[in-house]
């Protein structure tokens, strides 16, 4: 039944007619309800499910970074994104991921994920030490926000001394407004929806979150963080740039998934007319997308139908991300 069913999606693929009677279906993974990696869910399986024939793919919220990680994995889903750090940790059974998890694949680096900690104008917090004593918003239950933000307070010696709310997307939006929390930590792309409402609706400060991932030895322990700016004007009364760091999305696939479907989504991703319309979709953070980037943050091998597709491209492979 599996070589039937490889011989009816290949010929649908490639334009025949049987791709109507036999549609695959499968889901992409997403983040948090009202999370930065929704509208690219969204908009990525709209435009696949309209643009290649054979392919239905339908877009699902999950609650984060590693849970997406874990499923994608064990295959409970075909597809999703990740941020570099789980992934890195997911593959080696390091940190919270108790075995390896070698059934991810990687596709495209996809964008950089920024570390933002926003507190009120008004706040008396200037510095990361003084979160002490505070409630602050760190993201979801085990999603990679938190989970990051919880490795950065830990090597900071902070954690234990303030009180994290698991709390993401517009709800930790809604909790800072309201005074319920002090801070809300958040790892979307360049230029977020929801810290600009935030700004928007309030007067607002950046923490700098570089100086103290600096001094704690942070960058040494966890090498998939990086150094980033946020410039001065991404968000409204934010005038200065400020100093914190980021890590990669990163777009997998579970092993298994057939390498004709990946090839053609990942194809499909970069051509022109999808460029264009997921641009319009997803805003700022679509810039950084690029071939020349493709491999930023990815630590993993590529999946088979994603490096064909970057062959074709004539894009240089890093021996130790190789498909196998």
């Amino acid at each position: 039944m599996k070589g039937l069913w490889a011989v009816v999606l290949a010929a649908g693929l490639l334009g025949g007619g049987a791709a109507e009677a036999a549609t695959k279906r499968i889901t992409l993974l997403g983040g948090q309800v009202g999370g930065s990696w929704n509208p690219w869910a969204s908009a990525m399986s709209v435009d696949f499910s309209k643009n290649i024939p054979g392919l239905n793919v339908s877009s699902e919220a999950g609650t984060g970074s590693p849970e997406n990680v874990r499923r994608v994995h064990r295959g409970e889903v075909e597809t999703g994104f990740g941020f570099s750090s789980d992934i890195y940790e997911a593959w080696r059974g390091a940190g919270i991921f108790k075995a390896p998890h070698t059934g991810l694949r990687a596709v495209s680096k996809l964008f950089g994920a920024v570390t933002h900690l926003i507190v009120l104008a008004k706040s008396d917090i200037k510095k990361l030490d003084d979160i002490a004593g505070k409630s602050i918003a760190i993201g979801g239950p085990n999603s990679g926000s938190a989970l990051t933000f919880e490795r950065l307070t830990r090597e900071a010696g902070l954690w234990g001394k303030f009180k994290p709310v698991f709390l993401g997307g517009g709800k930790a939006a809604s909790a800072i407004g309201d005074g319920h929390v002090a801070g809300f930590n958040w790892t979307p792309g360049m230029g977020d929806r929801l810290i600009t409402q935030i700004s928007v609706t309030n007067p607002s400060r950046l923490i700098d979150l570089h100086a103290a991932a600096e001094k704690a030895g942070f960058y040494k322990k966890f090498p998939y963080y990086s150094p980033r700016t946020i410039p001065a004007g991404t968000y409204k009364g934010i005038d200065q740039p400020v100093p914190t760091f980021q890590q990669t999305t990163v777009w997998t696939a579970g092993k298994n998934l057939d390498a004709g479907i990946v090839y053609q989504m990942v194809k499909r991703m970069y051509s022109a007319e999808a460029k264009a319309f997921l641009a319009n979709a997803i805003g700022q953070a679509f810039r950084e997308m690029t071939a020349e980037t493709a491999f930023s943050g990815v630590t993993i091998p590529l999946h088979p139908g994603a490096e064909r597709f970057w062959k074709e491209k004539g894009v240089a492979i890093p021996k130790e991300i190789a498909a196998r």
